[in-house]
């Protein structure tokens, strides 16, 4: 390991957020590893009785960590890669034999690889022209309504945790879906882009803590994840005397076809609810695509909440068809919708300490900070309007609200769908 002399540490601003307010953080047995560009320490947690990680315990000195020529994804070391490979390319084969497994099932297009932005890389952007399409549509829309909830099941992780932000916005999304009588041990449950599970653990404790009965899951993600919630999802289950499936597919959602699963796993008459917490750009136009090109998941569909995220990440040829026609009504074609992503960006751009609303007007759009933040509010309404309008092309009954306030996240827009 080096152990040259560095610039002092960068602070994060939830440690300055706590020091301000007079709040110790707790500390924690924190990786010494610096990683040099971004100058900070290891987020990762170590043993008591060792200096590193066990990812950075494995460091040499001049050993460095490469993208995996696979799956670009993720990285591995360098010295490692020959082996990776071997058993990388192997899962993923292994994956694309399974009958859930159909390349570009849920894509209005055939794209190649793993496409998170549509077009060229280069825009010309045309501010004027489009923010004036873009006042004009959003005039239709009555201003969303925040309607933060709590839900008892998750007063237990809201109670342990100091940095509360997910535990809240989990608790209200659950609190949600009980409003709308999604809440059940006589569902099945579908994560969309689940990552850890986190959402999932606690819609389980949730549905326990109504029921006294565990519920089934379906955890759907694309990436190889490390401490997945699913182990402890079945120990809560287990320590409540009963049992129930946690049955997690590593898939792109453009790819997998859920109706094989379902034959497979959820042979019963049980209704599904879909959940997600921030599923980023085109995921959430995949996973309403994929209910849509699912017979079967579409007729058991019972509802669905999806946290909503990252329009800046959308991909015109993914998007819903019905989406782009609600669109195309209103004056946005592709280039347009370009644009929304564009503007989305400023929904979330936030602000230098040392900065003003006002300011900004230097920008090449001739907009303020506080002019650009609303112009990319509008633009994200409007891509979640079409979203919207998919949904109830498909027959169901969907509500757009805030589910959170802006303090406790800047995505705090969902879409609430039931039957």
């Amino acid at each position: 390991m080096s152990t040259e002399s560095s610039p002092p540490l960068r602070i994060s601003q939830k440690r300055r957020r706590l020091e301000a307010q007079g709040i110790t953080p707790v500390e924690r047995l924190q990786c010494e590893f610096i990683i040099k560009a971004k100058n900070k320490r290891c987020p990762l947690t170590r043993a008591k009785d060792v200096e590193f990680c066990a990812e950075h315990l494995k460091q040499r000195e001049g050993d460095k960590r490469i993208a995996c020529p696979v799956d670009p994804r993720h990285t591995v070391w360098e010295r490692e890669v020959k082996g990776h490979v071997k058993r990388c390319a192997a899962k993923i084969e292994a994956q694309k034999d399974k009958p859930w497994f159909k390349l570009n099932h849920n894509c209005n297009a055939q794209v190649e690889g793993n496409k998170d932005s549509a077009g060229p890389t280069e825009l010309v952007l045309e501010y004027s022209k489009w923010a004036e399409v873009v006042n004009k549509a959003h005039e239709e829309f009555e201003p969303l309504v925040l309607e933060q909830l709590h839900h008892d099941g998750v007063q237990e992780r809201l109670e342990e945790k100091q940095n509360q932000k997910h535990a809240i916005q989990q608790s209200s999304l659950i609190s949600h879906l009980d409003q709308n009588g999604l809440l059940s041990k006589d569902l099945h449950y579908i994560e969309w882009g689940c990552g850890k599970a986190e959402l999932s653990r606690y819609l389980l404790k949730s549905v326990m803590h109504k029921d006294h009965a565990p519920a089934d899951f379906l955890l759907i993600d694309r990436s190889p994840m490390r401490m997945k919630q699913d182990g402890k999802m079945i120990k809560d289950v287990e320590d409540a005397g009963q049992k129930n499936k946690i049955f997690r597919v590593r898939i792109d959602i453009k790819d997998v076809f859920v109706d094989a699963i379902i034959d497979q796993e959820f042979n019963d008459k049980k209704d599904f609810v879909g959940v997600s917490k921030h599923l980023c750009g085109a995921a959430t136009d995949l996973t309403i695509q994929c209910i849509e090109r699912n017979p079967e998941l579409q007729r058991r569909m019972g509802g669905m909440i999806v946290a909503m995220c990252c329009r800046h990440c959308c991909n015109y040829d993914m998007f819903p068809v019905k989406g782009k026609q609600f669109l195309s009504e209103r004056g946005i074609d592709e280039l347009g919708f370009r644009h929304l992503m564009k503007f989305a960006s400023w929904a979330v751009s936030g602000m230098r300490p040392n900065m003003d609303e006002s300011d900004g007007s230097d920008h090449p759009s001739g907009l303020t900070i506080k002019e650009r933040r609303e112009l990319g509010l509008r633009a994200r309404r409007l891509i979640d309007e079409a979203r919207k309008y998919t949904m109830e092309s498909m027959g169901y009954k969907v509500k757009l609200c805030h589910y959170v306030p802006l303090d406790v996240s800047l995505e705090n827009t969902c879409m609430i769908v039931t039957k």
